[in-house]
């Protein structure tokens, strides 16, 4: 069960964000400000916001989802994400990465003509926007078992404190909300829940007592699965606008390779702690009706009080890290690919405007789309 205590955590934490977006909103002068930070972070700031971006949910959730059903093979969805980010550190020495551009259908643009920059901006708002609206399911369901709200009242809960500090700060807020949101995943989802799963399970050789011998194999999920997870996940991290938004934001080419490089070390280590947490909870909870509740069960099971809810506003960290970065660069695409095209002269004030109304515009849109899919 979910404390008061815990519910009471959460809310601090919700409060720190939202309080990080309005320090942030003195920041946001210019257009480049408020889409990639001035490009400005330094090496600790920019590593902690593009590990945070790219873990989300489905690291978080959905790789503890897979160890609990297949053992160790839940590493091959956080596994992949690291070496895609892995492989975007080289692409980072690409003429692209020293343009002065905002989003990556402009680069397209500058190289192949203004017909590819508005497939290649169509292609990227599907892609942005589906992102953003998978995180808010998951933020939906994250929510709604700590509060004990219906999904639907979650999922508006959520859209609507990622909106606020977006819209209130934009790129500078999420930088700064990355690193609360960074320090707040490591304490809970990569020292504590696996420490205490540990414990709770009898350390490695109860894990080992206790699961069958498919649990730790590798290749437990079969092949096919794993060259699935191969082509859908590490193409999408390569050429996606919310991380190469964020690659925008380093202070320099070099802090932007060195950066990307830190976080893809960091979040193969977040995937092995995610595959503990999976294990763990299935050892102790070998049944569980819904296996996508594996993660927020592992919580309740082996987390005391005002612990659980430190653990689950890491996890809500962690989706809320992903969800911000596909609301805004859906707002970006739309800003600088459709708008800005035709209407040059917007620039300063009125394109921060344009911009805070676009992420309004896509935030209701992908709370929506979230309450129909469920």
């Amino acid at each position: 069960m979910i404390s008061a205590i815990d519910i009471i955590v959460c809310i601090a934490y919700f409060a720190i964000v939202i309080g990080v977006g309005i320090f942030a909103f003195r920041k946001a002068k210019s257009k480049e400000d408020f889409l990639v930070a001035g490009r400005s972070l330094p090496l600790p700031m920019f590593t902690a916001a593009m590990a945070a971006v790219v873990i989300g949910g489905g690291c978080t959730i959905g790789g503890t989802t897979l160890a609990y059903e297949s053992g160790i093979g839940g590493i091959w969805v956080g596994g992949m994400y690291a070496i895609s980010i892995f492989l975007l550190a080289w692409l980072l020495r690409t003429k692209m990465s020293n343009m002065r551009i905002l989003s990556t259908n402009e680069g397209v643009g500058i190289f192949y003509g203004p017909y590819a920059r508005a497939v290649s901006a169509l292609i990227m708002l599907i892609y942005l926007f589906m992102i953003a609206v998978l995180n808010v399911v998951s933020i939906g369901t994250v929510l709604s078992i700590m509060t004990g709200l219906s999904t639907t009242a979650s999922m508006i809960i959520g859209g609507c404190i990622i909106v606020a500090y977006i819209t209130i700060g934009g790129m500078w807020a999420v930088a700064f909300t990355d690193i609360i949101q960074f320090i707040v995943m490591t304490i809970g989802v990569i020292l504590i829940l696996p420490i205490l799963g540990l414990i709770h399970v009898g350390g490695f050789s109860g894990l080992e007592a206790s699961l069958p011998a498919k649990s730790f194999d590798l290749t437990a999920i079969g092949n096919s699965r794993i060259v699935a997870y191969i082509f859908l996940l590490v193409p999408g991290f390569l050429v996606g606008q919310d991380i190469w938004q964020k690659a925008f934001t380093a202070k320099s080419p070099q802090v932007a390779k060195k950066g990307t490089l830190l976080a893809s070390g960091y979040i193969f280590i977040y995937a092995i702690a995610t595959v503990i947490i999976g294990m763990c909870i299935a050892a102790a909870v070998p049944n569980l009706e819904n296996t996508n509740l594996a993660f927020a069960t592992a919580a309740t099971t082996f987390c005391p009080g005002g612990v659980k809810g430190l653990v689950l506003a890491a996890a809500l960290a962690s989706i809320m890290s992903t969800a911000n970065g596909g609301i805004i660069g859906s707002a970006t695409v739309i800003f600088n690919d459709m708008i800005a095209i035709k209407k040059p002269e917007l620039d300063g004030k009125a394109a921060i405007k344009t911009t805070r109304i676009l992420i309004v515009i896509v935030s209701i849109c992908a709370v929506t789309c979230a309450i129909f899919i469920q």
